[in-house]
């Protein structure tokens, strides 16, 4: 029982990290398409002010694209384990302080992102009643970036609390070309064949051959 326990929890660890994967790579090209918006909307601007030509849609589009760009952003740094936090505190401790300083830290990314979420989803439904001038769209396409972000923010957190071990490290940053954790896992609990952390004197099973 405790084989297929374990075997389940590798499988949907497995499939878990690959469809977090997938958002992974539709944020990373989400951002690429906000500032590539952004630029473009602040250099048409600019060139129309030089011939003298006033276009505040310009403003609207690179403002959505920017506000946008930011939140998604801020949600991948949390998922690449990049954005701000205590690391100073955590790399001053071993064991168990740094366990609670890093658990604590990514509660904290938690609670940021649940606010983030419930703040936001009450500006979207402000936003609903006030139309953009030029656009025309309501500005909730504004602040409906902040309960994205914040819904993402929540998920990326809980997933870094999940990968904090007992010894107080990350069990692999997730991101483009990180180690698939289910095999960091299963180093360290002695699954599928790995020795447990820590149990050096135990070797891979050996492989059946015929003739036995």
């Amino acid at each position: 029982m405790i084989w297929i326990e374990n075997k389940l929890s590798l499988t949907v660890g497995r499939r878990s990290q690959c469809a977090l994967n997938g958002v992974d790579r539709v944020l990373v090209w989400s951002c690429a398409i906000c500032l590539f918006i952004f630029t473009g909307a602040q250099l048409a601007n600019v060139l129309a002010r030089t011939y003298g030509i006033t276009w505040v849609v310009a403003g609207e589009i690179s403002t959505v694209a920017f506000i946008w760009g930011t939140f998604l952003g801020a949600s991948l740094g949390v998922r690449r384990d990049a954005h701000l936090k205590l690391s100073a505190a955590e790399d001053g401790f071993k064991g168990t302080p740094r366990v609670v300083f890093m658990i604590a830290g990514r509660l904290g990314t938690l609670i940021a992102g649940l606010l983030l979420l419930i703040a936001g989803f009450q500006l979207t439904r402000i936003g609903m009643n006030s139309i953009m001038p030029f656009l025309g769209a309501p500005r909730a396409i504004y602040y409906s970036a902040l309960p994205v972000g914040g819904l993402l923010i929540s998920l990326f957190a809980i997933e870094q609390l999940m990968r904090v071990n007992r010894k107080g490290e990350p069990t692999g940053i997730p991101g483009p070309g990180a180690a698939e954790p289910s095999v960091v896992v299963a180093a360290e609990e002695g699954v599928g064949g790995f020795p447990a952390d820590g149990d050096t004197n135990r070797s891979r099973p050996a492989s059946r051959e015929s003739g036995s």
